[in-house]
């Protein structure tokens, strides 16, 4: 994630949806630390997050997953 904000100006809007699984995780294919990095270093700040339902697995369950409305840098 950091290599593609790096071609973003400062103050560029960034949306991005990640399966809430992945983003609480740091297994494999997990965003957890990636995400928290970003957000805590400043190179992303938070306008929004939000969850949602995406989908319904063929077994029924729910598949949730979060909305992360951002700009990059800091804030002005």
């Amino acid at each position: 994630m950091s290599n593609a904000l790096a071609l973003l100006p400062s103050g560029a809007p960034v949306v991005f949806t990640i399966d809430r699984r992945w983003l609480h995780t740091d297994e494999p294919g997990g965003f957890r630390t990636p995400v928290a990095g970003l957000l805590g270093s400043g190179e992303l700040s938070l306008l929004e997050r939000t969850s949602f339902q995406h989908r319904v697995a063929t077994t029924g369950t729910p598949i949730h997953y979060e909305l992360i409305v951002a700009v990059a840098g800091p804030m002005a």
